[in-house]
């Protein structure tokens, strides 16, 4: 199992991850990730999740989240970083 979200801007640029759209309604997304033997460097089968697009803005919110809630963490070290700086 992969995270189909997971570094898919790269492995697009790399043409190792497609995606294809399902006839259902709502339709489901089927993600592919192209997979190698290590040793080998034999081609394995893909690894293979579906999706939704309501997944994925699901995904895309907690990211925002926890990127919005980072931010916060980080201005709070900072601004102790100055107090402690001004001292």
């Amino acid at each position: 199992m992969f995270d189909a979200g997971k570094n898919y801007k790269v492995l697009k640029a790399a043409s190792k991850v497609t995606v294809t759209k399902g006839d259902e309604d709502p339709p489901v997304f089927t993600v592919s990730k192209k997979r190698y033997n290590g040793e080998t460097g034999a081609e394995l089968d893909d690894y293979v999740v579906t999706t939704t697009s309501a997944d994925t803005n699901s995904r895309i919110s907690s990211c925002t989240d926890t990127a919005n809630m980072l931010i916060a963490e980080k201005e709070d070290w900072e601004e102790l970083k100055a107090d402690m700086e001004a001292l």
